[in-house]
């Protein structure tokens, strides 16, 4: 499970534009004691994952409810200014139909806007949209979102030194040849 997890949390990371140079620092809030299971286990995922990143990717524990209560962490991932929670399952008790009586099932597949989520799919989300995985499918999506990471900062980089991205793309040789048709 914590391969899983740190596989999907790499994964998440290598989505995210960042240049050789910039280190991505994530708020990770919950409001459990230092010394409680969950926070051991947040503070190891955190070492993980800026371990796997080389440093790219750091993962800010505030336990204690620091940045707030449960619902208050909730929120705030809600609208983005904390991107990540350990939230008990008693939180959302509340949410779960069978607790208002009006029907529901756990661990069944379910369709969310034409996507089928199975039970134990990977969901990544950020500004440009929502990938669900299926579990055999995240190692291969976070090397290959790696792979498209690095040669988008070896593009930029050429950018930089001052390679005209029309050139780079091939974009300038097919206009010259349309041109050249007449």
């Amino acid at each position: 499970m914590k391969r899983t997890l740190l596989t999907a949390a790499i994964a998440a990371t290598a989505l995210l534009p960042l240049s050789a140079a910039q280190a991505q620092d994530i708020k990770l809030g919950h409001v459990l004691a230092p010394t409680h299971s969950w926070n051991i286990a947040a503070e190891g995922f955190a070492k993980d994952v800026a371990e796997a990143t080389d440093g790219r990717v750091n993962f800010q524990v505030f336990p204690s409810g620091q940045l707030g209560n449960e619902k208050t962490v909730v929120e705030s991932m809600q609208i983005g200014s904390v991107p990540a929670g350990v939230i008990g399952c008693g939180f959302f008790q509340p949410l779960d139909a069978r607790f208002a009586g009006i029907g529901g099932a756990l661990n069944v597949p379910v369709s969310i806007g034409g996507v089928v989520v199975n039970p134990g799919d990977a969901i990544l989300a950020d500004e440009s949209g929502v990938i669900v995985m299926a579990p055999e499918e995240v190692s291969a999506i976070a090397s290959h979102a790696i792979e498209v990471q690095e040669a988008e900062e070896v593009l930029l980089a050429k950018i930089a030194d001052g390679a005209c991205l029309p050139d780079l793309t091939g974009s300038s040789k097919l206009i010259e040849e349309v041109n050249a048709r007449g």
